[in-house]
């Protein structure tokens, strides 16, 4: 090979590498936002039935992993808890996903996407509720409302 080669090789060489950082360098990772929760049915002691994890918001859903505790001390007299996710886009509901403990004195883990995801503009709020139930009656705490605007 000639060194007119060995050089438009390596010119070519050095470009197709100079590019290939600039593209890599030029093109970060998608973070999706997300935000922490916590709910309790009684915001004054939520040593018992309660909810938490993390909201991940995606494009027109969002993602929801955690898990609902029921009777943490074990010395309660409610039967299961159960948490509600409700989803919004402005005013309106759009899907309900609910996750309900197997008994008193439970741990349950969950992880689902909620929302729709044929819906222009997505989902931008989720109600998370947690209630517990005795005796066949459902009994809720006070509702809180996570924004996908709040997000990091």
């Amino acid at each position: 090979m000639t060194t007119l080669a060995y050089t438009s090789r390596a010119i070519i060489v050095s470009l197709a590498t100079t590019l290939l950082a600039t593209l890599t360098l030029a093109s970060p990772a998608h973070a999706y936002p997300a935000q922490n929760y916590k709910v309790c049915y009684l915001p004054s002691d939520c040593g018992y039935d309660w909810a938490s994890g993390n909201i991940t918001w995606y494009s027109r859903t969002a993602g929801v992993q955690g898990h609902v505790v029921s009777g943490a001390g074990c010395d309660n007299a409610v039967d299961s808890t159960q948490v509600a996710f409700e989803a919004y886009a402005g005013a309106n509901k759009k899907d309900t996903q609910t996750r309900t403990t197997s008994g008193y004195c439970a741990d349950l883990s969950y992880n689902f996407t909620i929302g729709d995801p044929n819906l222009v503009g997505g989902i931008d709020r989720i109600k998370v509720t947690v209630c517990v139930i005795t005796d066949g009656e459902r009994y809720c705490g006070e509702p809180w409302n996570y924004w996908k605007k709040d997000a990091v």
